[in-house]
């Protein structure tokens, strides 16, 4: 079984030179990937499909992508990183994907949440493409169409469902991001040795940040400020998507 693992990340480490952020083929690449996510969320919101359906197909296919992006990951990096670790905020929706059918209350928070994370989520991943992008093919083909999928499940959201927006109705969405964020921070804290400082789930905890700003709050203020500061620009971020996408929807 082993040798088999070994004899297929073989083949699918297709090695390819780094694409670089802010350049044109960042720009082309970005905008296919905007479309096609368009393209498809306007095909579902006007082919009346099962809306369980969709979330439920996609969830299987985002675990599926997860579970090769980890097994090439570990084969190429030759062992476990715990930076890796799928409880990132573009990891949540995979999970909300997966338990949606199962859910017999809270199915509306769960679409809220796709819809406004998972916009966020794939925009940013676009704009700053650095963790994107990799030296092999399919990984960088891995994170662009799964970001993708985010794009076209938040925009077939929005384009599917015809309430209005209220605060009572995100107040939800932000205690289930606050509780994913909580466990962030404690997996953060748990692997903060083992993983020599690289575990740093949703940006927040004690191990420094990846991005500039981020990196600049942490070093001047503490972990404490930055991830308080995190928190809520993510907050006010999803609040604002939240709000803006029921713009002309009924009450």
């Amino acid at each position: 079984m082993l040798d088999f693992y070994y004899q297929l990340m073989a083949k699918l480490a297709i090695p390819m030179t780094r694409w670089h952020a802010y350049t044109l083929k960042h720009l082309e690449v970005a905008i296919v990937v905007v479309v096609l996510a368009l393209a498809f969320a306007f095909l579902f919101a006007k082919t009346n499909v099962s809306r369980s359906g969709v979330i439920t197909v996609f969830g299987v296919l985002l675990l599926f992508m997860e579970i090769v992006k980890q097994c090439l990951l570990t084969y190429v990096r030759g062992s476990y990183s715990w930076s890796d670790f799928p409880w990132q905020l573009c990891s949540i929706p995979m999970y909300v994907c997966l338990f949606y059918p199962h859910l017999k209350k809270g199915r509306e928070t769960a679409e809220h949440f796709l819809m406004v994370f998972g916009f966020l989520g794939a925009v940013m991943a676009l704009i700053f493409p650095q963790s994107s992008f990799y030296s092999y093919l399919l990984l960088t083909i891995q994170s662009l169409a799964w970001h993708g999928i985010l794009l076209m499940l938040s925009a077939y959201l929005m384009m599917s469902t015809s309430k209005a927006r209220s605060v009572s109705a995100f107040r939800p969405v932000a205690a289930l991001y606050l509780l994913t964020a909580a466990v962030a921070v404690l997996f953060n804290f748990l692997t903060a040795d083992i993983s020599k400082g690289d575990s740093n789930m949703f940006f927040l905890g004690p191990n420094p940040p990846a991005t500039y700003i981020l990196s600049a709050i942490y070093a001047s203020y503490g972990w404490i400020v930055e991830t308080v500061a995190m928190v809520l620009a993510t907050l006010a971020a999803a609040f604002i998507v939240f709000f803006v996408s029921g713009v002309g929807k009924r009450h």
